[in-house]
């Protein structure tokens, strides 16, 4: 391991990144699969975030209904302010077609009657928003729109962190139909009935060049300015970039360029360690004793290291802290947690690896004694 940290250190030197040269108010990169923060700025300031709110009522379609469910457009949906797809109060869409209207022009009337096919009304929808974003981790975030427009309810204005944006996206790459419908460049479809056609176009100018973005949303209102989140992939790395208030008009490809220079830093500066590179010392997996085991100990087996690995810049070291019981009281059962592996990046735990008992010892009880008794004295 230790040896494996020199040559990372020899490979390349890190270079620090000045967040003042964003444009950005609120801005992170995170490691995609642990969520660590590579790069942060104000990163968890709450902030009005417009329209990057569709990836969660995207993801919330996708997980609570069919893609062929027919959805009949109310008139409050068909009411929404610009942008709009311009649907008509009882038109009749397959949501699959919405979410493409939704993630790729950000239509506002088509967030909502998405919203009311699943919930009920908007309100309703919102809780489940919200819902969602604890289980993930968010916890400065308050949406109170399905389309990310204004609004205020008892615990305050429609706004989340970069941070927790980031943690949203996070979650959505990592769902196949949500990277399908975000990564189309262009859809076609018609209403139910077959009257109306429509072609909706992706705004999210990143897909179309050599960045490595494969999915992502933008946002503009007065109040949140001009927003941006998105998921990238190169050579096995995993980022997302999350922006909030990103400037005013005529501001508009600000954005862009705050989210190119994020991920050249983040793509230069972290290369990817995998589990299995960073060698475990078996001579710390030391045997553990059984109280009124049948058995005086239990050896110990490496629980499943996690999927991918770790991303890590030049200036910090892994190292692996083993924490392992003395003692486990009997029985013991094979595949019982008896210490764990910690993955340390720069003295903070990054993630961990449970260490397993091999095998099932039994409790010394009343029939073991006697017979153990007997074994001794006939034989």
């Amino acid at each position: 391991m230790y040896k494996f940290i020199l040559n990372l250190m020899i490979m390349a030197t890190l270079n620090s990144f000045d967040v003042n040269v964003l444009n950005s108010i609120s801005a992170v990169v995170i490691d995609a699969e642990s969520g660590r923060v590579l790069v942060g700025k104000n990163e968890n300031n709450i902030l009005p975030n417009a329209s990057t709110t569709k990836i969660l009522t995207c993801i919330l379609a996708i997980e609570n209904c069919e893609m062929d469910d027919i959805v009949t457009v109310s008139k409050y949906a068909s009411g929404m302010p610009d942008v709009q797809l311009n649907i008509k109060e009882g038109q009749k869409f397959y949501l699959k077609d919405l979410l493409f209207s939704l993630m790729l022009e950000s239509h506002n009337d088509s967030a909502v009657a998405i919203a009311e096919h699943i919930s009920g009304n908007v309100e309703k929808f919102s809780k489940l928003m919200n819902e969602k974003a604890r289980e993930l981790g968010c916890y400065n975030t308050n949406f109170v729109t399905p389309n990310g427009l204004d609004g205020e309810n008892e615990n305050g204005i429609h706004s989340t962190t970069a941070y927790d944006l980031a943690l949203i996206m996070k979650y959505c790459m990592n769902n196949d139909k949500f990277l399908e419908i975000t990564s189309t460049l262009t859809h076609s479809f018609v209403d139910l009935e077959g009257k109306s056609s429509y072609t909706v176009n992706n705004k999210n100018a990143l897909l179309r060049e050599n960045v490595g973005v494969i999915s992502g949303k933008t946002g503009f209102t007065s109040k949140a300015g001009y927003c941006y989140v998105c998921a990238c992939e190169d050579e096995g790395r995993r980022f997302v970039v999350s922006l909030l208030a990103c400037g005013w008009p005529p501001a508009k490809n600000k954005k862009w360029i705050d989210c190119r220079k994020l991920l050249s830093y983040a793509k230069e500066n972290y290369i990817r360690v995998k589990y299995s590179d960073l060698e475990i010392d078996m001579n710390r997996m030391k045997n553990v004793s059984v109280i009124d085991g049948v058995k005086d100990c239990v050896d110990i087996e490496i629980g499943k290291l996690p999927e991918g690995g770790i991303l890590i810049n030049a200036n910090e070291k892994i190292e692996l802290e083993y924490n392992i019981k003395d003692t486990v009281n009997a029985p013991v059962n094979k595949g019982d947690i008896v210490g764990e592996i910690n993955y340390m990046i720069n003295g903070k735990k990054y993630c961990s690896v449970p260490l397993l008992s091999n095998i099932y010892v039994e409790r010394k009880g009343y029939r073991w004694c006697v017979q153990n008794v007997l074994n001794k004295v006939l034989f």
